[in-house]
């Protein structure tokens, strides 16, 4: 049964990792049009002026799905799977960047 678990958390995490794309995405865009609107540096000359309150909305709506979603699952299952939490932590980074990281060459290589 231990073995399902760790599969279950490899995957979900997996997944997971994919769907970070999108808090992150909109991380970076609202750092963008934090400095342009903060300091005037023109970093991309087709960003949209004042829409640095719709990238922060959309910012917040997301991290506010999302992290809860990744925090309360991998408590679930770290509490099922009574391992080390150092070797939890490995285990949920590495599949979280992988996903992250698979998602995006994808999309660079890819399309």
């Amino acid at each position: 049964m231990k073995y399902i678990y760790w599969a279950i958390s490899g995957i979900i995490n997996y997944v997971l990792g994919i769907a970070f794309v999108v808090p992150s995405g909109f991380m970076y865009i609202s750092v963008l049009y934090a400095l342009e609107e903060v300091f005037g540096w023109v970093i991309d000359p087709t960003l949209e002026p004042n829409f640095l309150v719709g990238a922060l909305v959309f910012t917040f709506m997301t991290s506010l799905i999302y992290f809860p979603i990744l925090i309360l699952t991998n408590v679930f299952l770290y509490k099922r799977l009574l391992t080390k939490k150092y070797k939890y932590y490995l285990f949920i980074i590495f599949f979280l960047g992988f996903g992250f990281v698979s998602f995006i060459y994808y999309k660079v290589h890819i399309f």
